[in-house]
């Protein structure tokens, strides 16, 4: 049997904002790469994305501003791949569009899909602080 306090699959359900930001069978399909006696992984994996992440969101911010659709591709890419990795599927397809957006230099309707991705990005790490605070 599962311990509870170990599962992350219902910890975004105490908040509606949160509801849907984080897929997190994602997160407890990792378990398996648990090595005995180590530090939980999945834990260390939200705590990087906490540390690491909020600078791509700058950078998304930044190109979106100087309409640098470079820029914008390159930092989108980043934080699609890291954000989908850990269950942070909605975010990781906005930040997909945007991605394409950029490639294509297409950048017209990129400030109003930016500031979704920043309502959504908010969401994630709402709900990744969340889990690591139940969780410790």
């Amino acid at each position: 049997m599962r311990d509870k306090t170990d599962d992350f699959t219902n910890v975004n359900s105490a908040r509606d904002e949160q509801a849907g930001a984080i897929d997190w069978s994602a997160l407890d399909s990792l378990r398996v790469l648990q090595k005995p006696g180590k530090p939980d992984l999945r834990k260390q994996l939200m705590s990087v994305y906490l540390s690491s992440s909020p600078t791509l969101m700058d950078n998304i911010k930044t190109a979106v501003t100087t309409m640098d659709g470079q820029a914008l591709m390159q930092a989108a890419h980043a934080l699609k791949s890291s954000s989908v990795s850990i269950g942070a599927k909605v975010f990781g397809t906005t930040c997909s569009e945007l991605e394409q957006l950029g490639r294509i230099n297409s950048l017209g309707d990129v400030p109003a899909l930016a500031q979704r991705a920043e309502y959504e990005f908010a969401a994630v790490c709402s709900a990744f602080r969340e889990a690591l605070q139940q969780n410790d």
